[in-house]
């Protein structure tokens, strides 16, 4: 039977959901806080509390509060997998590894956490065993009636990167067969086709849509840029490749490609200019070297020596 502490207590986290959606979340979290101080491990307000600290950008606070809701709690799971979550946003990998790991053990039909679990390993580079925990989402999730095409785009991914392009393309197009119109697949299929050779028509138009959608990503207006690149037409690829640095200028990748159309486009100077600034942007080993190759021999001659 409830007391009126108790009686209380709810009433303070009726109040701080009410609040949850103004402007600021500080009114919210001091109701939610009072309630807990009123009936300690309320579960609901501790969440709560979690929840408006991740908006906040509190990882660190927001992962004191999950650890504290009741292991007993209906809410105890949720919980155990925003910990992770916080664990992974505070680039604790090893501790959000061993934790995943355990809990999917215990819990081995916990769809969301295999779901946060393969991103989580993606993210972390680690394609092979993302992949497989992506296998084992896409069975529950089929299992459940719930086609994901976030789960085939992200296992796309790890097989392209693992270098398994059969399996990557299936996976993107079994993607799209469910989302049509989605753009961050849309360019990724797109993109990969061009990079590959493979469809160049197809991959434009794919690359396109893309863009209608998502005009400001700086990443999906270079690739529409590189496909005008690799179609040799140079000067469209420069006005369109100067828009994608633009929204994205911190980019390697973005900056490089924009060296290669100036220098397509006879603009020789501006090219080995840009090839420099990459180089500050931390590029990989592998794409650095090339782009050292390029400032020093000139991209003509460093395609005729491939």
């Amino acid at each position: 039977m409830q007391g009126p502490v108790d009686a209380v207590a709810e009433a303070l986290f009726r109040t701080a959901t009410e609040l949850m959606h103004q402007p600021t979340a500080t009114s919210a979290i001091v109701y939610a806080r009072l309630a807990t101080f009123l009936k300690p491990g309320f579960a609901d307000a501790l969440v709560l509390i979690g929840d408006m600290l991740e908006m906040q950008g509190r990882p660190a606070a927001a992962l004191a509060v999950y650890r504290a809701v009741p292991a007993n709690s209906v809410l105890a799971k949720h919980a155990r997998l925003r910990t992770l979550l916080m664990l992974d946003r505070l680039e604790r990998d090893a501790d959000a590894i061993a934790g995943f790991t355990a809990l999917l053990v215990q819990e081995p039909d916990f769809l969301d956490a295999e779901i946060a679990f393969a991103d989580v390993l993606r993210r972390l580079e680690h394609y092979k065993e993302s992949a497989t925990h992506y296998d084992r989402a896409i069975a529950l999730a089929e299992a459940g009636g719930d086609a994901d095409w976030t789960l085939y785009y992200g296992r796309g991914i790890c097989h392209e990167r693992l270098g398994d392009w059969d399996k990557a393309e299936a996976d993107f197009r079994r993607a799209l067969a469910i989302e049509p119109d989605e753009p961050y697949v849309l360019n990724y299929l797109g993109y990969s086709l061009l990079d590959r050779g493979l469809a160049s028509a197809e991959a434009q138009a794919m690359i396109e849509r893309a863009v209608a959608q998502r005009p400001d990503d700086g990443f999906i207006v270079d690739s529409l840029g590189w496909a005008h690149y690799l179609a040799g037409r140079y000067d469209e690829a420069v006005e369109i490749l100067e828009k994608a640095v633009a929204l994205q200028p911190a980019d390697p990748t973005i900056n490089d490609h924009l060296g290669d159309a100036y220098w397509k486009a006879g603009r020789t100077l501006e090219a080995r200019f840009k090839w420099r600034h990459a180089l500050q942007l931390d590029p990989e080993p592998a794409q650095e070297a090339r782009i050292r190759e390029k400032i020093d021999l000139g991209l003509t001659l460093v395609e005729r020596t491939q």
